[in-house]
């Protein structure tokens, strides 16, 4: 019994009169069909053809053929994976495609699904405030929109200034607790006391303010300017950061408050 790859032996089995609903997802469709090989050989499965007009590859080449995952014996029959590498900014939709095996053909449907996937760059920056200036900086960030939907950015992205010097304070507070329960003595309240504190002496949101509003579309990259409010109430001599998530793209701040 010799092996083959080539699908002439094989069987499309359980045509169904209805479309066969198959899904996409950032960038990939993924499925299973049910195969027959009625040839005399064993069938290294590893491809079989697609139409679908409206598709196209990462390499914005006509949609093809699928690649399929198995092998099927003399006479044996299997529900065989397969999946289509399509490009990841196709538009959400639905799309008419059709299997063509053995002489049977299945009509198919591709659903592709929403994704949002955004970079940015730079996607972290250094800011040095005093209290006299800086507390409003200017800066220019490239969004790159590697989803299939166009996006929007516009208006204000608030976030949240948070202090490395009490974040190491509270946790060495937390430890030494912990060993001290070990040793049979009880949290006199210090711990709360100063999470308390240092929830209250935290400064006001900052703010990213995208003011003009701009659509970056499918695929492509554009740059943005914005500007960072700061508030005006943070210690000096201090170093803080913060974050904010602009439809999946993270931008840090490392803020230096100096006197």
């Amino acid at each position: 019994m010799g092996t083959s790859t080539s699908t002439s032996g094989l069987k499309l089995l359980q045509v169904q009169k209805k479309p066969l609903v198959i899904h996409s997802v950032d960038g990939e469709i993924i499925g299973s069909i049910l195969l027959q090989n009625d040839s005399d050989s064993k069938v290294r499965l590893k491809s079989m053809p697609i139409t679908a007009p409206e598709l196209k590859t990462r390499t914005q080449e006509p949609v093809s053929e699928a690649r399929l995952f198995g092998k099927l014996y003399p006479n044996e029959r299997g529900d065989i994976a397969f999946n289509i590498p399509i490009d990841p900014t196709t538009p959400p939709g639905t799309y008419k495609a059709n299997f063509a095996v053995g002489g049977a053909t299945q009509d198919v449907e591709v659903v592709v699904i929403e994704h949002l996937d955004m970079e940015v760059m730079p996607d972290s920056i250094v800011i040095q405030v005093t209290k006299e200036k800086n507390h409003q900086v200017d800066k220019s960030f490239k969004f790159i929109n590697l989803g299939n939907t166009d996006v929007t950015i516009n208006g204000a992205w608030p976030f949240s200034l948070q202090s490395h010097q009490d974040m190491d304070v509270v946790l060495l507070n937390l430890l030494q607790n912990s060993c001290n329960e070990k040793r049979g003595s009880k949290d006199d309240g210090s711990t709360r006391e100063l999470i308390c504190n240092m929830v209250n002496k935290y400064p006001k949101q900052g703010k990213i303010d995208f003011t003009k509003g701009v659509t970056v579309k499918a695929g492509e990259e554009v740059d943005i300017n914005s500007t960072i409010h700061l508030p005006d109430d943070m210690q000096t001599n201090m170093h803080y950061f913060a974050a904010v998530d602009v439809f999946g793209a993270n931008i840090l701040f490392d803020i230096y408050s100096l006197s």
